[in-house]
């Protein structure tokens, strides 16, 4: 009778912490916006005047640093710092004490970064 006991409130115990694990997984399953972000180059490109190409691409990484490349024929390499306001939907780069740009209604998603930058609508793809 103990040992049926036992092996009931066993199969309860895993039981219970297999839905409490499956629930874990369902909350974080796509993971924070900053993990979606970060690991990840975003690229955009472009044809301009002339038959001219252009190619703009953004590195994010976790502790608050990104670079950001820009191609006009010659490549550009601009360090930043980042981080997020307005509960995840904006992004605040900052170049420099007088230079910043902010990506906001940002959506990350299906392989896509996508908002206003600087009030100018982008669209990048994950590279």
């Amino acid at each position: 009778m103990k040992t049926k006991i036992i092996k009931h409130l066993s199969i309860s115990a895993l039981f219970i912490l297999s839905l409490i694990s499956l629930s874990s997984c369902e909350i974080n399953f796509y993971g924070s916006n900053t993990d979606l972000l970060c690991g990840t180059t975003w690229i955009d490109s472009w044809e301009g005047d002339h038959g001219r190409y252009y190619e703009q691409r953004f590195v994010f990484y976790p502790g608050g640093r990104g670079e950001e490349y820009y191609f006009d024929g010659i490549e550009h390499i601009n360090p930043f710092y980042w981080h997020w306001e307005d509960n995840e939907r904006t992004i605040v780069m900052a170049y420099g004490p007088s230079n910043v740009s902010y990506f906001d209604d940002v959506y990350i998603g299906r392989g896509t970064l996508s908002g206003y930058l600087n009030e100018e609508y982008v669209e990048f793809e994950a590279w």
